[in-house]
């Protein structure tokens, strides 16, 4: 038998085990050794926070749909972090030092983007006001601190949980090239 089929029998015994009712803490389990023996990492899937974690010697990745998820213990301290942020996801690879966050926050998004501005600046972090792009509510921007690199987008969100809030993400990483 083959991989395929094996991993859509897998899927769909584990979907039976879900609908059905029976056994769910019996199918959360198995999702969660079938990512670890993916991942080579810690799986945790907490179904009553709708979030998910793996925790593995490349990094850590958070995630949730409801915006409940952890920021990594390893996000970079000089990156600003609105104080209401509800995160829906964070990861941190330590492998390549890289990292992201995606939040919502009831800031505005001009409030937010330059609270991000004093925020940076104020850390070393430039930027090149080229790298600014500025639509209607919508802006992105890019920053540098030595060899660190950051991207910052932000928009009002499109998901009805969060209607109203802002919709940030956080991108940045390490140049591994040396330029």
């Amino acid at each position: 038998m083959n991989k395929q089929k094996i991993a859509i029998g897998a899927v769909t015994f584990i979907a039976m085990l879900v609908i059905s009712g029976c056994g769910p803490d019996l199918g959360k389990t198995i999702i969660e050794k079938t990512i670890e023996s993916q991942t080579g990492g810690k799986v945790s899937i907490d179904s009553d926070k709708g979030e998910v974690n793996i925790k593995s010697d490349q990094g850590d990745l958070s995630v949730s749909g409801n915006g409940t998820a952890s920021l990594n213990k390893d996000f970079p301290k000089d990156i600003y972090i609105a104080p209401d942020a509800k995160v829906i996801m964070s990861l941190a690879n330590g492998e390549n030092k890289s990292y992201s966050v995606v939040y919502t926050t009831a800031m505005k998004s001009d409030e937010i983007y330059v609270k991000y501005k004093e925020e940076l600046m104020a850390k070393g972090w430039t930027t090149d006001p080229q790298t600014e792009i500025v639509f209607q509510d919508s802006k992105t921007m890019q920053y540098k601190n030595g060899a660190k690199r950051l991207t910052l987008i932000m928009g009002l969100s499109q998901e009805s949980q969060f209607e109203g809030r802002t919709h940030v993400q956080v991108i940045g990483a390490e140049d591994q090239s040396g330029n």
